[in-house]
């Protein structure tokens, strides 16, 4: 077990805070009383050849016919119907929420795109609750309610998405407070939980990759990556790096050799089926920071780059998801995390390296990190016999010579 080193304590106190959930969520189906601090999100479609044209959900019909058509008539005197990703604030048009937010669905009945391989209507569902949510608790919304609108796992994922906010690093009178969301008007709680612990996964996600890189640094990344998944039943596993040494992950190490923050590889396992089943295997890139290296980037560039550790950041999350979910298949996460800085030791550009797989590379531009490590983690990802491999972050430029989809073509393997 790696024996940390140095972890600033203030990163381990402002980290363990995403532990914590955020999110209050309460079920109901009948709202009585009033409250200066109480929202509900409605649903309207719109047609997008005709901007006055619109069809209100069920839900919202019926509160428009509470209201005496208040709603309906404050849409009308507006002008225009929100589209989608649009809302509108209705304010004292119901007796029993102050503020009522029209959010737009887009087109009724979108169905399914085939092109995309996503549920368009649950989408649709996923941005307007996102939208209407935020829009209510820039107000100061401290309680929002939010009706299915045909989905209440999407509805409870959009809500979650959008109160969400970065603010760790604020003082706590600085803070905006995250209200608590509920739904309205649907039995299907089951599906309202679903969608919270997706959205959980995903907030838990922008959180890791927001966090600055002085905090959250490799050694940092991999002891947040203990302390949330330990107690979520999945295994975390960290190597430092004399193990990658002996494991031959040379172009891993390459790319963070300029760094006086030490490499650390990560390996999660989560286990929802027979052990010996072959396993899905997630790979995210984990550089706590990119300054490009010898190939050094300009800081309009650099000031944005503690966010390439957004793909280990995905994958924490995704395993945290399938545990709480208890997703009936084997999945492996592979983290490699370093940091990408100028030295004394840093790679240059010229330098051959042997990778994992034997092959040597010649690095033509030492920003190309991303590669590098990639190379290495899907070389080492494969002692899983794995069905499929994802790979997730922020890879830039031509990753296709990295992956090797030819190579791995004359395989026979399936690639997409």
């Amino acid at each position: 077990m790696l024996a940390f080193q140095k972890i600033i304590p203030e990163a381990l106190k402002r980290v363990s805070k995403i532990q914590t959930p955020y999110l209050q969520f309460k079920r109901t189906q009948v709202c009585v009383g009033h409250s200066q601090e109480k929202g509900i999100i409605l649903g309207v479609y719109s047609d997008p050849d005709d901007v006055k044209g619109a069809s209100f959900t069920q839900t919202a019909l019926d509160f428009d016919k509470e209201s005496g058509g208040k709603m309906s008539h404050a849409l009308h005197v507006a002008g225009t119907i929100p589209k989608l990703g649009e809302y509108r604030l209705l304010l004292e048009t119901h007796p029993g929420f102050s503020v009522v937010a029209m959010a737009g669905l887009g087109p009724e009945c979108v169905g399914y795109n085939e092109v995309e391989d996503m549920d368009e209507e649950k989408e649709n569902i996923r941005i307007a609750t996102s939208v209407g949510a935020r829009g209510l608790q820039n107000i100061g919304i401290r309680s929002i309610m939010t009706e299915s609108m045909g989905s209440a796992e999407s509805a409870a994922e959009g809500t979650a998405l959008g109160v969400w906010v970065f603010q760790e690093m604020k003082e706590v009178k600085r803070q905006i407070p995250i209200p608590g969301i509920g739904l309205y008007d649907s039995c299907d709680y089951t599906g309202w939980q679903i969608g919270l612990q997706k959205a959980s996964a995903q907030n838990l996600a922008r959180q890791l990759s927001e966090i600055p890189s002085n905090i959250l640094t490799p050694i940092g990344f991999a002891q947040s990556s203990v302390d949330i998944l330990a107690k979520a039943g999945v295994s975390v596993e960290v190597k430092v790096k004399a193990w990658a040494k002996i494991m031959d992950l040379n172009a891993f190490l390459a790319a963070g050799s300029g760094s006086c923050e030490p490499p650390v590889f990560v390996e999660l396992s989560y286990y929802g089926c027979e052990p010996d089943t072959p396993p899905l295997v997630l790979i995210g890139k984990g550089v706590t920071f990119n300054s490009g290296g010898l190939c050094l980037k300009t800081c309009e560039e650099q000031k944005d780059m503690r966010g390439d550790k957004s793909g280990a950041a995905v994958v924490v999350g995704a395993m945290r998801a399938a545990s709480a979910l208890n997703l009936p298949m084997n999945i492996r996460g592979i983290i490699p995390l370093t940091e990408n800085m100028p030295g004394p030791c840093a790679v240059k550009p010229g330098d051959v390296i042997r990778s994992k797989s034997g092959k040597t590379i010649v690095v033509e531009d030492t920003d190309f990190d991303g590669r590098l490590m990639l190379a290495d983690a899907m070389t080492y990802a494969g002692i899983y016999n794995p069905k499929a491999i994802i790979s997730i972050g922020s890879h830039f430029g031509n990753t296709t010579t990295a992956k090797c989809w030819r190579l791995m073509w004359q395989t026979q393997a399936t690639t997409t």
